[in-house]
């Protein structure tokens, strides 16, 4: 491991920090809670799995946002109903709201993925 890293036990959460060339194990209080900047792109799909509408003041339409869409069907070619699912992410996806409509299954840029102006749309 290198200089200032640490290991955190899977399972448990239990964060282990060098000290003195050995490894210390860090009281229970002082477990390892991910922090995600609000605004960055981590924050912004927990909140958006929590239910919030996002928006980021980079993007040039105003009024666009992403929100969780779920119970996703389609029409095939044939007239029949295909209700979605899906084994790891059951029938829900990302549905870009915008100037022109709905665009269901949006996928971030690079430049969404990295930025750090995402914010709850209102």
């Amino acid at each position: 491991m290198s200089e200032g890293s640490v290991r955190i036990e899977l399972g448990t959460g239990t964060v282990v920090q060098p000290e003195n060339g050995g490894f210390v194990e860090v009281k229970e209080e002082q477990k390892f809670e991910p922090l995600l900047p609000p605004g960055s792109f981590g924050w912004a799909i927990e909140r958006l799995k929590a239910g919030e509408r996002l928006t980021r003041r980079g993007w040039n339409g105003k009024r666009q946002y992403i929100e969780l869409a779920s119970c996703i069907s389609y029409r095939n070619p044939r007239g029949q109903v295909i209700n979605v699912k899906h084994d790891a992410i059951g029938s829900n996806a990302i549905a870009f709201v915008g100037t022109s409509g709905t665009q269901i299954g949006w996928l971030a840029s690079q430049s969404d993925m990295l930025a750090e102006d995402w914010e709850i749309f209102v």
